[in-house]
């Protein structure tokens, strides 16, 4: 039985994707996580915390140390559609942009 993943908002999706292109199917750590997220350790918590929730990611223990957690993303090939997407309306963006200035 396949479980779809939720919803999730703008800013974890961002968020989702960011971590989906740095490490598409590698497990990564908490510490991994932050460098590719910029963001305060209590960001970063949230951030896995609502992203499990969700059913994006699986958590399970470090076996170098049972308090760390290694975290590996789930839905490899949804990611990467809205991967796509969040591109393909970033360059529609930019051609509205560029048109307009053409304009005025």
């Amino acid at each position: 039985m396949v479980i779809m993943p939720n919803y999730l908002p703008r800013w974890l999706l961002r968020r989702l994707i960011d971590l989906y292109e740095k490490f598409k199917a590698k497990e990564f750590s908490f510490e991994d996580s932050k460098t590719v997220l910029n963001d305060d350790s209590r960001v970063i918590a949230i951030i896995l915390s609502e992203l499990n929730k969700a059913g994006w990611i699986d958590i399970k223990p470090d076996p170098s140390s049972p308090r760390k957690r290694l975290y590996n993303l789930k839905h490899i090939d949804i990611i990467e559609k809205l991967r796509l997407i969040k591109i393909d309306t970033s360059k529609i963006k930019d051609k509205v942009s560029s048109a307009l200035e053409e304009a005025y």
